[in-house]
C-alpha cells in the first residue's frame, strides 16, 4: 500500500557447490579412478572419465577428505575446503613394488603368506581402495602400484611371527624386498620319494617321546617336495611321513626349526594269516628300527593292528625282515617272521 514499510526477500534456488578434478598418474590422466569424498555423516563416489576428470556436485560449505586411489594399490588423500565452486588437481606418483618372504632358519621360500603396506608410523592409512597380495610356491609377491614416500611392508603366515620391512618407494628404483619370517610353531617338509621325484601329498603326523599323536594331517606340497605343517607346538617330535607311493618315515623334528629333509622308503605289501584264530586278535610288526607305524584308513597312527576273520593287510610297509606278533582277547598268542621286498607282496601264516 501508499506509504507503507518496504519488505525484502532474497531467495537462493542454488543446488550447492560443484567440485571438479583431474586425476593424474605418473604426469599422465588416470580413466577409471575410485574417488571418495566425505564428512561426518556423508559419503559421496565417483569415477574418472577416459580424461581423467571427475564431478561432484550439490556440495555444502565444509571442509571434505577426497580419497583417489587407482584401484591397484595406490591411492591419495587430502583434506578439501569448500565454500565455493572449486577445481582441483590430484596427482599421483606411484611405482610397483616386489618381493620375497622367506624361512628365517633356512631361506626357503614361505607360500601363502599375506603381504599389507602401512605407514611407518605404525598404522593403517585406512586405505579404502588398497589391495594386498599373497605369496606363490616361490614366496613372491608383486603390488602393482605403490604411492611414492614411506612405508611399512608387512608379512603375515599363520605358524610364524609377522615380519616387516621399512622401504622407501620413489627414485631410484626399489629392488626386490626380502622380509624373513620366524616360525614360532609349526615344520617344514621336504620330502622325495625313492625315485627322487617329490609327491604330490604327504601324511604327516607328530608324535611325542610316547608315541602319542600331537596333530596328523595330510598336506600338498609344492616344488622339492615341500609342504608346511602349521599345527606343530614348540617342541621336539617325532614325525610320521608317508605319501602314496612310498612306506612311511619316521624323522625327528625340533619345532621351531629347519625344514626336515627325508628320501621316503620304497613299499612293500604284507598279508598276515592266522588260520586258528576266530574271535578278535591284534597283530604288531617289529623290527630292529623298533615297531612298525603307520596310518589306518582313517588317518590315525596305529602301532597295533585289528585283525578281521584271522587276518590283515599292509600295503606300504617298508622294506627289511619284520618280526609278526598276533595275540587274542583270550591271551593266545602267535608270532613268526616275514621278509618284505620293494614292490613284492609277502605272506606269512601264524600257527
Amino acid at each position: 500500500e501508499p506509504g507503507a514499510s518496504e519488505a525484502r526477500l532474497d531467495l537462493n534456488f542454488s543446488g550447492g557447490h560443484t567440485l571438479t578434478g583431474v586425476v593424474l598418474r605418473n604426469g599422465e590422466p588416470l580413466a577409471g579412478a575410485a574417488l571418495l569424498l566425505t564428512r561426518p555423516s556423508q559419503a559421496l563416489r565417483a569415477s574418472t572419465d577416459l580424461q581423467g576428470a571427475f564431478r561432484f556436485e550439490g556440495l555444502a560449505d565444509g571442509s571434505y577428505e577426497l580419497n583417489a586411489g587407482t584401484g591397484t594399490g595406490a591411492w591419495h588423500k587430502e583434506t578439501v575446503e569448500i565454500t565455493g565452486d572449486q577445481t582441483i588437481r590430484v596427482e599421483l606418483h606411484t611405482a610397483s613394488l616386489s618381493g620375497r618372504v622367506v624361512d628365517a632358519t633356512d631361506s626357503s621360500p614361505v607360500s601363502g603368506a599375506r603381504i599389507f603396506v602401512k605407514s611407518p608410523e605404525g598404522g593403517s592409512k585406512n586405505n579404502p581402495f588398497f589391495s594386498d597380495a599373497t605369496t606363490d610356491a616361490r614366496g613372491v609377491f608383486r603390488l602393482a602400484e605403490v604411492e611414492e614416500g614411506a612405508w611399512t611392508v608387512q608379512a603375515t603366515k599363520e605358524g610364524y611371527a609377522a615380519g616387516e620391512r621399512q622401504i622407501e618407494v620413489g627414485d631410484p628404483p626399489l629392488g626386490d624386498v626380502e622380509i624373513r619370517l620366524d616360525p614360532t610353531e609349526g615344520v617344514t617338509v621336504e620330502a622325495l620319494l625313492p625315485t627322487g621325484r617329490p609327491p604330490e601329498r604327504v601324511r604327516v603326523a607328530a608324535l611325542d617321546g610316547g608315541g602319542a599323536t600331537v596333530s596328523t594331517g595330510t598336506y600338498l606340497t609344492g616344488e622339492n617336495g615341500r609342504a608346511r605343517i602349521p599345527n606343530v607346538p614348540p617342541g621336539s617330535w617325532l614325525l610320521l611321513i608317508e605319501a602314496d607311493q612310498s612306506a612311511p618315515a619316521t624323522v625327528p623334528a625340533p619345532v621351531p626349526g629347519p625344514a626336515v629333509h627325508v628320501v621316503l622308503p620304497p613299499a612293500g605289501q604284507l598279508r598276515v594269516q592266522v588260520p586258528d584264530l576266530k574271535g578278535d586278535a591284534t597283530v604288531v610288526l617289529s623290527s630292529g628300527g623298533g615297531v612298525y607305524r603307520g596310518f589306518d584308513w582313517d588317518g590315525r597312527v596305529r602301532s597295533e593292528w585289528d585283525l578281521n576273520d584271522g587276518a590283515r593287510s599292509f600295503d606300504r610297509l617298508p622294506a627289511g625282515v619284520w618280526q609278526v606278533t598276533a595275540r587274542a582277547a583270550d591271551g593266545r598268542s602267535w608270532s613268526g617272521t616275514a621278509t618284505v621286498t620293494p614292490g613284492g607282496l609277502a605272506v606269512v601264516e601264524l600257527r
